[in-house]
């Protein structure tokens, strides 16, 4: 499968990368009949100072691929290399510096700070972990606030006297605290405001031009995956079903469902490929079907749609996983 994103050198590239959870019957022999294939077979690599965004609908498997580069869960097949070396083989030691060069922002800043500590503690925290000395630890905490945008006053205050949008700079600036390389950003400004979005969006290119950090954006919200992408995966059932450039996604989809979310998304008015009337939900990733696993939505469907899983190939400056691509007007 081809990789999305392949620019040397990269920060980190995942290979095969699954992630199956099973499905159990029986309350005392509990036996494995099935599995929820939540990931099922990824290939990516990103790049210093790139923004990769995996985009898709609730349930796509988006988010358990961000739990799995931020390693709060094992992958079931593959591997994650950072800087080349396996994160599944790391010892303690490398876990520990693999889990200060790569930071997390959530969706709601208000529910991933403590309310019982106030700015310094929260943004201090990963550098404290890390043995930081007290000078080093000041200096460090008095850039990160500046760099977000919040005033040296706002260090001896506590979360609840912030508004959402100074809520989440808050937690922007403790991931950039410990200069970190990769931040995996899962929907950074949906729980934010219309008025205050853009302010988030800003910043996150500002300190990424500044610092060279690279993004791993979740999000379904198109118009911020376009403002703030580089490279943008599309996601179906555990696979990725188009990949590239993110304004070639966007001005020329080739595959019916990123043609189908771009117009939901009131992006593009162009007719779709999808059954409008009647598009019916995403089968379960239980119970994936035979074949594409969108044919079942899709108007262009075939025989062979319905028999063979078509492979993520290169067509004409992206990679589709489509027997019928769409055709560029």
């Amino acid at each position: 499968m081809a990789k999305v994103g392949e620019t040397s050198p990269a920060v980190i590239s995942a290979h095969g990368l699954k992630r199956h959870f099973p499905i159990t019957k029986g309350l005392v022999l509990r036996r494995q009949v099935g599995s929820v294939r939540a990931v099922d077979g990824l290939d990516f690599t990103i790049a210093p100072s790139q923004s990769f965004t995996i985009v898709g609908e609730s349930g796509c498997g988006k988010t358990t691929t961000a739990r799995l580069v931020l390693k709060l869960d094992r992958p079931s097949e593959g591997d994650i290399l950072f800087d080349g070396r396996s994160i599944a083989a790391a010892g303690p030691s490398e876990t520990r510096g693999y889990r200060h060069a790569v930071q997390a922002v959530f969706q709601d800043p208000y529910s991933s700070l403590n309310p019982r500590m106030k700015v310094t503690q929260l943004v201090s925290e990963s550098l404290r972990a890390a043995g930081a000395s007290a000078t080093d630890l000041k200096q460090r905490v008095t850039e990160a606030i500046e760099a977000v945008g919040l005033p040296p006053e706002a260090a001896s205050r506590y979360p609840h006297m912030f508004s959402g949008g100074q809520r989440q700079r808050i937690a922007i600036a403790r991931a950039i605290v410990s200069r970190p390389r990769l931040i995996v950003l899962d929907e950074p400004v949906s729980a934010l405001d219309v008025s205050i979005r853009a302010q988030i969006l800003n910043l996150l290119r500002d300190l990424q031009s500044r610092y060279g950090i690279a993004y791993l954006m979740i999000s379904h919200d198109l118009a911020t995956v376009r403002f703030i992408s580089d490279v943008v995966a599309v996601m179906y059932l555990g696979v990725f079903v188009e990949t590239g450039p993110a304004e070639t996604v966007f001005t020329r989809p080739r595959h019916p469902y990123t043609q189908s979310l771009i117009a939901a998304a009131s992006i593009d008015q162009r007719p779709i490929a999808v059954d409008a009337d009647d598009p019916g939900e995403p089968p379960s990733a239980a119970a994936l079907p035979i074949g594409c696993r969108f044919h079942p939505r899709c108007l262009r469907a075939s025989t062979i749609c319905k028999t063979d899983e078509p492979p993520l190939r290169p067509l004409d400056g992206v990679h589709v996983a489509c027997h019928h691509p769409l055709e560029v007007a």
